[in-house]
């Protein structure tokens, strides 16, 4: 700001870094988050302080990143050659400080003289963890969950239940089967329906939302929409089959005693099962999005894919204990079939995969987040598989999602299960009355 209000006066230079400085503001590499104010004096560049002349070196650094990864998008040709030209302004400017003042650099595996120097009071002990009062919350959060699920248990007789179910698992085998099957018998090009079907609703998203609307701030937005969309479409595939799978087997029902889960859990199986076979897909297309972007040539599969079985396992777990809700209440009444529908509309643009949270509000985007599973649940896959959105222009890297938030997702699906299943298991026994 002062070498604006320096510049201005017409006032000289004096040494090649402040030349640059100024340079800086005539390109306007650098934005002014105010409005420039009046100073009582002013300092020369190479006056100021050590720490200071790291922070702004610093700041030169990420901001010449961000510009070089600024061009991802659709860029004519005018703003590229403005772009090159701010780059290498700052790429000057970066070596001729460092030419000046060499013990600036920033060395990770080492210790600049910048930091030796500087003050600071080094604890001579570890930090004092709680320990304790983490085991006592743990052996009372444990004692809870035993009391409750104890009695969950004398209720309904779950652990009874479960080894009836799993008595039966070659009926749920034989129903995946038959229903992967139906579903593509006398069609021509079969089980290849699954991937066309998504494929096109992207290509869609991506005009509306990537160049209609303009959502292209987005680094590799096909991408983005991509890894979202997939888990979004086996949550919905689940749910219509699932809540329909009592009334579609009635036939079965009348005819032989099985337990009457295995209908609904049969149809999240076979969601599950197209699922992870439209894998392979989303990776090739993240590989070509990438390739044809920016030219990189990179394995689509990143380290993080690593926590995918946990969270599948988590939403199968949610998406499980939903579905069995909505084919309890279905067998009361067929209004919950269309009104799902309804909902299934609605839900779909309240859970981020369009767009980014990080286009919300901090606090309206927590409590999407907390009153939205699948909100969670996309940022999870997102996360894993795309990375973090980043407004800056910078490429976003796949990391592994925070284990409190797992925590919290794994609590809320353990609870909708809870729900769900002692639902269905109260109202399984109109299933002959209402057919």
């Amino acid at each position: 700001g002062w070498e604006t209000v320096r510049s201005l006066r017409g006032e000289d230079a004096g040494d090649e870094l402040t030349t640059m400085v100024r340079d800086m503001v005539r390109l306007g590499v650098f934005t002014f988050n105010r409005p420039i104010e009046p100073v009582s004096s002013f300092v020369n560049l190479l006056d100021l302080n050590a720490s200071d002349l790291s922070d702004l070196l610093r700041a030169v650094e990420v901001h010449r990143l961000q510009l070089q990864f600024a061009a991802i998008g659709e860029v004519d040709l005018i703003t590229q050659d403005q772009l090159q030209q701010k780059i290498v302004l700052l790429q000057k400017f970066e070596n001729a400080l460092v030419s000046v003042r060499p013990t600036i650099v920033f060395n990770v595996t080492g210790n600049p003289a910048i930091y030796q120097s500087a003050d600071t009071t080094v604890p001579v002990e570890d930090a004092q963890i709680a320990f304790v009062w983490y085991v006592v919350a743990a052996i009372i959060g444990g004692c809870v969950f035993g009391f409750f699920f104890l009695l969950f248990d004398r209720t309904i007789g779950i652990v009874e239940r479960i080894r009836e179910i799993w008595e039966y698992r070659i009926l749920i085998m034989l129903l995946v089967r038959r229903n992967l099957q139906l579903r593509y018998r006398g069609q021509a090009i079969g089980f290849a329906w699954t991937q066309i079907a998504p494929i096109l609703q992207l290509v869609v998203y991506w005009i509306v939302y990537g160049y209609i609307l303009r959502n292209n701030f987005i680094p590799y937005y096909p991408v983005f929409m991509a890894v979202a969309l997939l888990p979004w479409h086996y949550t919905t595939e689940s749910l219509t089959s699932g809540m329909r799978s009592i009334m579609d087997n009635y036939q079965l029902i009348r005819k032989a005693y099985f337990p009457r889960e295995v209908l609904p859990i049969s149809a999240v199986i076979t969601s599950l099962v197209n699922y992870l076979l439209s894998l392979p897909v989303m990776f090739l297309f993240i590989f070509i999005v990438k390739y044809s972007t920016s030219g990189i040539m990179e394995w689509p599969v990143p380290m993080a894919a690593l926590y995918f079985p946990i969270i599948l396992l988590i939403h199968s777990i949610f998406v499980l204990g939903l579905t069995l809700f909505l084919a309890g209440m279905s067998i009361v009444s067929l209004d919950t079939i269309h009104l799902t529908g309804i909902f299934l509309h609605i839900w779909f643009f309240l859970t981020p995969i369009v767009y980014s949270l990080t286009q919300i509000d901090d606090s309206i985007s927590r409590i999407f987040r907390w009153i939205n599973p699948m909100a969670s649940f996309t940022e999870y896959y997102r996360e894993i598989f795309y990375g973090q959105v980043s407004v800056s222009g910078l490429l976003p890297t796949p990391n592994i999602p925070a284990t409190d938030s797992l925590l919290r997702s794994f609590v809320t699906a353990i609870i909708v299960f809870v729900i769900g299943y002692w639902t269905f298991r109260r109202l399984q026994d109109k299933i002959i009355e209402r057919m």
